[in-house]
């Protein structure tokens, strides 16, 4: 008897923690891909910076080139959001912003690098 109330005990908590599970699902997603792309966009803002004074300054290519893909990585995450959430002006208008700060970080990188990418 003391075994099925455990077992009863434990299949109670196992439901309670997938409901918990559901409840905890973002309602809006839309608005979590517009935070993401804009967390994104603000680092390709200092990694556009920081490549165009790391080339400036340094002929060190290990450093130089990480800045310029990374920045443009981060560049094809929020235009890929953009494309995906058709309508959102938010991320259409970050992405048209970040391609060419990409495109300029790359600039820098290949100014004293030749980068894979």
């Amino acid at each position: 008897m003391r075994s099925v109330a455990v077992i009863a005990l434990l299949l109670t908590s196992l439901a309670a923690c997938g409901g918990l599970q559901s409840e905890r699902a973002d309602p809006h997603p839309r608005e979590s891909d517009e935070l993401h792309a804009r967390e994104w966009h603000d680092r390709v803002v200092r990694l556009e910076g920081e490549a165009a004074e790391a080339a400036a300054s340094s002929d060190d290519c290990g450093t130089v080139c990480p800045l310029a893909i990374r920045a443009c990585e981060l560049t094809a995450r929020i235009c890929d959001l953009a494309n995906r959430d058709d309508g959102d002006e938010g991320t259409r208008v970050l992405c048209e912003d970040a391609e060419p700060r990409c495109a300029s970080a790359r600039g820098a990188a290949a100014s004293r690098c030749e980068c894979p990418g």
